[in-house]
């Protein structure tokens, strides 16, 4: 067989069949040239409808005929068609609109940045750089600040608005540099009217606001863009606003508000024919996160395998799948080996990009496995710290959150100041999970110091947060401590009722062990309070006076009265 019907029913040659004839009989000039106008109008086509309600039928044509014009521009590129900077220009929307529907880089881009140091356009060049920027994770010779600077230069010796703003919202890998060109590309955008740039700036700002942990100032600059985005009909651009806001919600712990936008995200992208997209996924990887901050670790896990399972042309999106998956594995009990091999993976995948990002998020799931195994070293941690502070915040909390938890440390010494740090941080960035999580671990360490009392106080107002975001395993934890309190003072009742309570609490976050380990105390306790209740019932029953003396008793007071009624009758 040397053709096959594909899934629209198009009868295709099997690839071998494909490349063999291509070297034999390539296509000539006269058949790709038309062949380029029409696709590069059609590319064209969806730059103007993208996003729109109106752009499902161009993205529907350009992604049925997807192989087809990656190939012919890899024709275009290789044999230096005469009109090469069509081909460039044609190849740098392709690639952004691979980028957009999911699939990732496109290795035409290889062929461009041979032919660059030929061209002598200074305009195609800043915008091919633009696109290279863009993709600069997918390749590992692309170093993003050689391509900043060559850029900055061809910028000189041209006056395009439009492109000059588009390059400076993708530039964002330096926290305090892509402030400064943030800024600057909204005030051009500003300047020249352009609502679709004014969107992408105010989503850079606030994405560099979120991720430093100014969370509040994040999600207003997200609900600009979206009032921005609206204003223009543009719903792939509300959606992206959207994402932005929940992530800020996210990290403010209002998981309620968070889901629906998310939700409403992802209706919008089915709008504009954008369901399998980049940003569909980054959606779904705010819903796993929200499951996982709720200690739904499976719910978590299985949105992750889902990401990973659709995205498997965007390396980026794979590595922190496999991240996600590997830290969820890591708090419900998965082996060691099978969550390194999700790590070395990782590492693998991004390892060309040398991006110290991707690093660190490997290095924190790392040393929390290590810590989960007995492994009490918190260099890696204190690491990891260090780079993220100041510029990725969500990093920052993990690595407070770990080193905070005294319980994790048992048997080394660990200073008990973290706890205090953890939640100094917590309240700064306004984070209602981490505030609650620090009132729970400063509990503990009071505890350890014997102030009962103080622990009580924490452990109980830290409790009523949890349950107001419904957070199963840090509710069930929180129980288990006045628990023990309860049962130190004799109080087994009160302990056994918070004890049931948390049991289906670590049923629900998967925590097999502490399911175990609880039913145990339960065993336990229940035979202390049978024969707690069986020593209480004796003593009532030694304090009820039998009922015979009750009756004789009776009748001495009625005879007692009796003689004093008569003494009165006789005085009288």
């Amino acid at each position: 067989m040397l053709a096959y019907s594909d899934d629209h029913k198009r009868l295709k040659a099997l690839v071998p069949i494909r490349e063999y004839m291509g070297r034999l009989f390539p296509p000539t000039d006269q058949m790709i040239q038309p062949l380029l106008k029409h696709f590069h109008e059609l590319l064209d086509s969806i730059s103007v409808a993208f996003g729109t309600t109106s752009g499902t039928v161009p993205i529907n044509l350009i992604t049925s005929n997807y192989a087809n014009i990656q190939n012919i521009l890899r024709y275009g590129l290789q044999r230096e068609y005469h009109d090469v900077a069509d081909v460039i220009y044609c190849t740098c929307k392709f690639n952004h609109f691979s980028l957009l529907i999911g699939r990732g880089a496109t290795t035409l881009l290889a062929d461009i940045t041979t032919l660059l140091p030929s061209l002598g356009d200074n305009r195609l060049k800043a915008y091919s750089i633009a696109e290279l920027f863009r993709s600069w994770k997918n390749y590992s010779n692309s170093r993003p600040e050689s391509l900043i600077v060559e850029a900055l230069n061809h910028f000189k010796y041209f006056d395009d608005p439009d492109l000059e703003g588009w390059y400076y919202c993708e530039h964002n890998h330096n926290i305090p540099t892509a402030v400064q060109h943030g800024q600057f590309a909204l005030s051009l955008a500003q300047s020249h009217g352009n609502y679709g740039r004014q969107c992408d700036a105010l989503i850079i700002l606030g994405r560099i606001e979120t991720f430093a942990g100014e969370h509040a100032a994040g999600r207003a600059l997200a609900r600009e863009a979206q009032t921005l985005a609206k204003i223009s009909g543009d719903v792939y651009k509300e959606a992206h606003g959207l994402y932005y806001e929940a992530l800020c919600l996210m990290s403010l712990g209002e998981y309620q508000e968070c889901m629906a936008l998310t939700i409403r995200g992802r209706t919008m992208l089915d709008l504009c024919g954008l369901s399998h997209g980049g940003l569909n996924y980054a959606l779904m990887e705010i819903q796993g996160e929200v499951h996982k901050f709720k200690s739904e670790y499976v719910e978590a896990h299985n949105i992750q395998n889902m990401i990973l399972q659709g995205t498997a042309n965007d390396n980026q999106r794979q590595v922190f799948s496999l991240i996600s998956i590997a830290e969820s594995e890591v708090l419900i009990g998965v082996s060691k080996t099978e969550i390194q091999k999700k790590i070395e993976a990782s590492q693998v995948m991004f390892g060309a990009s040398r991006n110290p990002v991707f690093t660190t998020a490997c290095d924190i799931i790392l040393a929390d496995l290590n810590l989960r195994e007995g492994d009490r070293s918190s260099l890696l941690f204190c690491k990891c710290l260090q780079f993220a502070r100041g510029k990725y915040s969500e990093a920052v909390s993990y690595c407070l959150e770990r080193l905070a938890d005294i319980n994790c440390w048992e048997g080394c010494y660990h200073p008990t100041s973290w706890p205090a740090v953890f939640l100094a941080n917590s309240l700064k960035a306004k984070e209602r999970l981490g505030t609650y999580k620090g009132l729970q671990f400063l509990g503990d360490v009071f505890l350890q110091e014997n102030e009962e009392a103080t622990s009580i106080s924490l452990f109980t107002l830290a409790l009523e947060g949890f349950s107001q975001m419904d957070v199963h395993r840090s509710r069930a934890e929180c129980m288990i401590r006045l628990g023990d309190i309860s049962k130190k003072h004799g109080d087994l009742l009160k302990a056994l009722e918070l004890w049931e309570t948390a049991r289906p609490l670590f049923e629900r976050s998967s925590q097999a062990k502490r399911v175990q380990d609880l039913d145990e105390r339960l065993v336990e306790i229940g035979e202390d309070v049978r024969e707690q209740h069986t020593s209480n019932v004796a003593r009532l029953t030694e304090l009820t006076a039998p009922t015979g003396k009750v009756e004789e008793a009776d009748e001495d007071l009625y005879e007692s009265k009796l003689e004093e009624e008569e003494a009165v009758s006789v005085v009288v």
